[in-house]
């Protein structure tokens, strides 16, 4: 993002700040520069060129501050001023950054935090994920769906807040799948955005929850079922209808057997016993 132009600050406004931030062997330290800051912020001297100027500081003290300031002020440049803070290499001027632009409410922040939802440091992502929840623009529903896969249980709650704020129906997927999420409070917070999201797999994902063994998840899905017209009622109900079977396959047709002419069965023969007369040395006439 091109930095725009910066105005001209007042004669003498930045020239004693400036010099303590950006003249080489200067002994002041970050604390008498930060200082520095709070008395012009105080006596109504800041300006984008000053802050400008300490954000270029090589102490994360006064960058923080800077920024910060940004935040509170909300001047015009400001959010082209944050943009460059939101790649600072230092953590905390990034947590700041993002701080700070959940300040302005306005929908080109989106861009810059849904750049800080993915930043290597976890609370970068979780404060990232905070601020979208806090201006829910729909630019961010990619972000954010991202951020509900996160190895951070607090990012991924703060991604369903604010997907539950935009209430998208595109994003119920990544909502029914964090049905299932380890952290009950990230099923808890998807009960609650999948009351957003009028759709049937929604309902469908709110009956689970509602028997979730968490008294917090039950409660969020719940609610979520009531603000959708669904009573306790037809959640029980539905719990107690089985799944529809599907239906068994049609028998496949077997070919008619090829029919077989029956014979009458055969008598047996009769057994022929062979006259072998009488046995030896019996007299003639029988015994």
């Amino acid at each position: 993002m091109r930095v725009p132009a910066l105005r001209r600050s007042r004669p003498g406004t930045a020239l004693a700040l400036a010099a303590a931030l950006v003249v080489p062997g200067c002994t002041r330290g970050p604390a008498s520069d930060v200082q520095s800051l709070y008395d012009a912020e105080r006596e109504n001297r800041l300006d984008a060129e000053l802050l400008a100027t300490a954000l270029e500081d090589r102490s994360p003290e006064v960058r923080v501050t800077a920024v910060a300031m940004l935040g509170r002020l909300g001047l015009p440049d400001g959010v082209a001023l944050l943009a460059r803070a939101a790649r600072d290499p230092d953590p905390g001027v990034r947590v700041t950054a993002a701080a700070a632009l959940a300040r302005f409410r306005r929908a080109d922040t989106a861009p810059i935090l849904a750049e800080l939802v993915i930043d290597p440091v976890p609370v970068v992502r979780r404060r990232a994920a905070q601020a979208l929840a806090d201006i829910a623009p729909a630019e961010s529903l990619p972000a954010l769906m991202t951020a509900m896969r996160d190895s951070d249980p607090l990012v991924r709650r703060e991604a369903a807040r604010a997907l539950a704020a935009i209430a998208s129906p595109l994003a119920a997927d990544p909502l029914i799948a964090a049905s299932g999420d380890p952290d009950p409070e990230v099923r808890a917070g998807a009960a609650r955005a999948l009351g957003a999201v009028r759709e049937e797999r929604a309902r469908e994902a709110l009956f689970v929850l509602s028997r979730d063994g968490n008294p917090l998840v039950r409660g969020a899905a719940s609610e979520s079922l009531v603000r959708l017209g669904v009573g306790p009622l037809d959640a029980d109900a539905f719990a107690a209808v089985p799944a529809p079977a599907a239906p068994a396959p049609a028998p496949a047709r077997r070919p008619p057997a090829p029919t077989v002419p029956i014979e009458p069965p055969v008598a047996p023969e009769e057994e022929i016993i062979p006259d072998i007369g009488p046995p030896p040395g019996t007299p003639p006439g029988g015994p």
